[in-house]
């Protein structure tokens, strides 16, 4: 498999993974093996981002190879098919973001928290330290790696315009499932909001939690940012109580508000004005 230069990092390689996988799984095929060297790095980097596992290398097989690496065939088709989920709609496209992502991540968070929530700080510094601590783009990637995180990003012109952060097994109080997931951040420009892109996150944040399995979803928001929590409330959130965050020398007020999965199919439609500040 080769891609030509001029157009890598642009998701073409995944591409031809996830069709290779599927055309293995018709040919009756149980697993897909592969081999390749350290020295293609980039490579070894790809196949373990789309499933594959290091195994053994037999000797006298191939001269060049060093390493040797399988995926089961149904664990590629599911990767597959979560691909799918991510390829272009309506002109936008949603990918869950990695280390590589982390600079745009900060610079989607930055400005659209910047815009929400300036007029709210009577102090800039405090709204300063915040940004520049929050959106740092080393302790994103750092966050970015962490097992129960999920970055999800979206592009649109070719432009990556919005994001949404879930955690895994993040657990409030006011719920007593043990069952949970935090919507932590849900974010899009001001430029590209009004035209899908927060429905397009929105419906993603649905499906990869019903992969997941938890009861519900949760999240916090500003008790003012009346556009958003109709959002939310258009999509089955429920207020549930209420929750107060420091940054600097103010304390803010936020709502709790829940989504039961099991009482809602599908989170669609409404408008994507999404600021969220924690």
């Amino acid at each position: 498999m080769a891609v030509d230069e001029r157009f890598r990092r642009k998701g073409i390689g995944e591409a031809i993974c996830f069709a290779s996988f599927k055309k293995a799984k018709a040919l009756g095929a149980a697993e897909v093996i592969l081999y390749s060297n350290t020295l293609n790095a980039g490579a070894i980097k790809l196949y373990e981002k789309v499933g594959f596992r290091h195994i053994p290398v037999e000797s006298g097989t191939y001269q060049r190879a060093n390493v040797k690496m399988t995926i089961d065939i149904e664990a590629a088709i599911k990767a597959a098919r979560r691909y799918d989920r991510y390829t272009e709609i309506n002109g936008i496209k949603i990918i869950r973001a990695d280390i590589t992502n982390a600079a745009s991540v900060a610079t989607i968070g930055k400005k659209s928290f910047r815009r929400a929530f300036e007029h709210l700080f009577t102090c800039r510094e405090d709204l300063t330290e915040y940004l520049e601590f929050t959106y740092d783009p080393v302790k994103l990637a750092k966050s970015i790696r962490k097992e129960n995180n999920i970055y999800l990003l979206a592009f649109m012109e070719g432009r990556p315009v919005g994001f949404a952060k879930l955690k895994k097994h993040s657990l409030n109080d006011l719920i007593t499932s043990p069952a949970q997931m935090e919507m932590q951040k849900i974010y899009v420009l001001a430029e590209y909001q009004g035209r899908g892109v927060g429905s397009a996150l929105m419906n993603e944040v649905n499906a990869l939690a019903r992969e997941e399995g938890p009861d519900s979803i949760w999240l916090d928001t500003y008790i003012s940012n009346e556009t958003a929590i109709r959002f939310y409330e258009s999509r089955g959130f429920k207020k549930i109580g209420r929750y107060y965050f420091t940054i600097g020398s103010q304390t803010f007020e936020y709502y709790v508000m829940e989504l039961r999965i099991t009482e809602t199919a599908s989170l669609y439609g409404g408008k994507n004005i999404l600021p969220k500040a924690s």
